[in-house]
């Protein structure tokens, strides 16, 4: 379950960072004009914090596992909608599924480590997992860049992170609960 975690977290911030530094120059292969890319920045961010919202109250209900599938599918939708399609009706689908896939991994990651794991190790928990977060913001961008540079294209990369997306969403359903250590039974009943 960890690892799921952090793959899917890698993933958001790789390919989030990585379509939000070069969002203009996306948006521009997307034949979208510089000011309405700066509102489907604005459109995303909004549809983060709703999407963080209403995960937040399907992961009361729901294992956070089970809602992997669904931030991947959002982040391979917006990876693949700008490397197939252009104008401001795809554009504009591409902004609520970007927003949606940080939102609603924000909201899993959040909870899924402690409902998962407990709370009496959770600082060292997120600390390790935070690593690959940040090294998914680091590594992230330097494929779309080659991929301009070889190709001339986004669209490749874009094809790629589609691929893993929907790889990250389809291993969740491979992913069994961890269980508990005997020794611990009772702290990780209480969580669960």
């Amino acid at each position: 379950m960890f690892w799921l975690l952090c793959a899917a977290g890698f993933l958001t911030n790789a390919i989030g960072t990585a379509l939000l530094l070069n969002h203009f120059s996306i948006m521009q292969t997307a034949r979208i004009a510089h000011g309405d890319a700066l509102l489907l920045l604005s459109l995303s961010a909004g549809v983060q914090a709703v999407a963080t919202l209403g995960t937040g109250f399907l992961v009361d209900r729901h294992e956070p596992r089970r809602l992997v599938p669904f931030a991947m599918l959002m982040l391979a939708m917006a990876s693949a909608l700008p490397a197939f399609g252009s104008g401001i009706a795809i554009s504009v689908l591409y902004a609520l599924c970007l927003g949606g896939a940080y939102g609603s991994q924000q909201a899993i990651c959040a909870a899924g480590y402690a409902q998962y794991f407990g709370r009496d190790h959770l600082g060292a928990i997120r600390g390790a997992s935070f690593v690959f977060g940040i090294a998914g913001a680091a590594f992230g961008p330097l494929p779309f860049a080659a991929s301009v540079d070889w190709s001339g294209s986004y669209a490749p990369v874009l094809i790629a992170c589609f691929g893993l997306c929907l790889v990250c969403g389809v291993g969740a359903f491979a992913v069994k609960r961890p269980s508990c250590p005997k020794s611990v039974t009772t702290t990780c009943e209480r969580t669960l």
